[in-house]
């Protein structure tokens, strides 16, 4: 007799790890779509629809995209600490799918201010959710000894979303108008989620340490001259523990010297998320990766806030070009994302990440200086086009080099202590508050950035808020070179 069951039809492929992690990568494109979709039409939201005058534009810009970023920061640690503790991760993903979709609606429709800051918190919440549990499930299955080929794959699909959701955007606005533009975003919501309806997600506990790239070798460190492992031995007690296979996570965990390490067990710790911010935070690998991803995240979000107005009234482009010019900043990293990824399972990040930042430097302050008086050679109404569009590609490259660098990074981290002490974190692992750590360092940056890069802006002017975020990428820079794995 044929099975009808619905639930067991294409269980084999619709639980598979190719179509999991290509469900995650929807759902990521889909957040980084819609957080971008609205920045070339902003403008005209805010002053044609809602009739606001001109000069209180740059503000609101900055506050708007600052609440996104701010209720993402606020809604990370929650979601990530329940995301850990569930075994199927659908119904997460259909329930901020809704509130992604309630909060698109409050935007498009821009009935009001207050009903346009609301959409931006819901779509916050909700993307937050998405983020952290579609980037778990990623990680959960992907083939450790080609993980940054994967995230690298990953993400440059991701990243099309960022560079998709201003370019169409700015384009349809200006060709069609602006209910054809948003038909766009509903019909990504749709497909999104269907293939969330599809899918099976079935996890299973860490009982066995896995391999992971890069983290039983012992890689060279800038300094020294011999290879010592991705963690100092004195960063932590958790990193000399032994673990015999046959225990029982917690029954008995004991350093190399002999003395018994903290109680892992239920009733004593619950394996709580303080235990695994406690045990990476103070790596300093750890940190230097999410001052990358907080740097990158403040650099893109001044991008969103302020690159549109200066090109509107540097050069008075319309939304077509500005849309479109997030394709340099971008399509590097789409095009070319697969083949670094590759290289940094080879070379490791050091080098790679140290070249980008180091492009980025120059790049960030040349976008800026057309039109300056301090340099009259570079006018606006000549070749001044011409300078930021290359400057922006020129950062684009540097982008495609650092993009995803502190993931990686701690993602390496987080590996070699669960092979070192498997179950440390949880029968689930910790995935989601690795992804948690990332989404609420990125977050953060999407906060500062529009408000750093907005208030100095109004305050100093373009050209030195640029000099500014061009300071930051240095310092990252430098700190790259020293601390990455290489």
């Amino acid at each position: 007799m044929r099975n009808t069951n619905p639930i067991l039809y294409g269980h084999r492929w619709r639980s598979s790890k190719a179509f999991l992690i290509t469900v995650g990568v929807v759902s990521l494109f889909s957040e980084k779509f819609l957080y971008g979709f609205i920045v070339p039409i902003l403008k005209y939201m805010l002053e044609d629809r809602l009739g606001l005058v001109s000069t209180r534009t740059q503000k609101l810009t900055t506050g708007l995209l600052a609440t996104h970023g701010l209720c993402s920061l606020v809604g990370a640690p929650v979601i990530a600490h329940f995301a850990d503790k569930i075994t199927d991760r659908k119904y997460l993903l259909l329930s901020s799918l809704v509130g992604c979709a309630l909060g698109t609606l409050l935007v498009a429709t821009t009935p009001s201010l207050w009903a346009l800051f609301l959409g931006r918190v819901i779509q916050g919440f909700s993307g937050s959710a998405t983020w952290i549990s579609s980037f778990a499930m990623i990680m959960d299955s992907m083939k450790p000894e080609r993980m940054g080929q994967t995230l690298a794959l990953a993400m440059s699909f991701v990243n099309g979303g960022v560079l998709a959701g201003p370019a169409v955007s700015g384009a349809l606005y200006q060709v069609a108008g602006y209910w054809p533009a948003w038909s766009v975003p509903f019909t990504l919501l749709g497909l999104d989620f269907f293939a969330r309806m599809v899918m099976i997600d079935r996890r299973r506990g860490l009982t066995q340490p896995a391999s992971s790239p890069k983290l039983t070798a012992t890689p060279k460190v800038q300094g020294q001259g011999q290879g010592i492992g991705l963690l100092s031995p004195q960063i932590n007690d958790h990193e000399n523990a032994k673990y015999s296979p046959g225990q029982p996570c917690g029954e008995r965990l004991e350093s190399a010297d002999g003395q018994k390490a903290p109680d892992t067990s239920p009733d004593q710790a619950k394996i709580s998320s303080l235990r695994l911010y406690r045990v990476l935070l103070v790596v300093p690998r750890v940190l230097v990766g999410l001052v990358l991803t907080l740097g990158q995240s403040i650099i893109f979000a001044a991008f969103d806030t302020t690159l549109p107005l200066y090109l509107h009234e540097t050069f008075h482009w319309g939304t077509l070009p500005v849309g479109m010019v997030f394709l340099g900043i971008q399509g590097p990293s789409i095009i070319l994302g697969p083949l670094i990824g590759g290289l940094r399972d080879r070379l490791g990040l050091r080098y790679p990440t140290t070249i980008g930042w180091t492009l980025v430097v120059p790049a960030l302050w040349l976008v800026a200086t057309p039109g300056q008086h301090v340099f009259p050679w570079i006018p606006a109404d000549s070749h001044g086009e011409a300078v930021t569009i290359t400057s922006i590609v020129v950062a684009g490259f540097g982008f495609l080099l650092v993009r995803g660098a502190g993931a990686f990074q701690l993602i390496a981290v987080t590996k070699e202590i669960e092979n070192r002490t498997p179950n440390l974190f949880g029968p689930h692992g910790a995935n989601s508050r690795i992804s948690a750590m990332m989404e609420v360092s990125s977050n953060a940056g999407m906060v500062i950035g529009p408000l750093i890069s907005g208030g100095l802006s109004e305050a100093i002017g373009y050209y030195y808020m640029n000099c500014v975020m061009s300071s930051i990428a240095f310092i990252i820079a430098i700190l790259s070179l020293i601390y990455l794995q290489g």
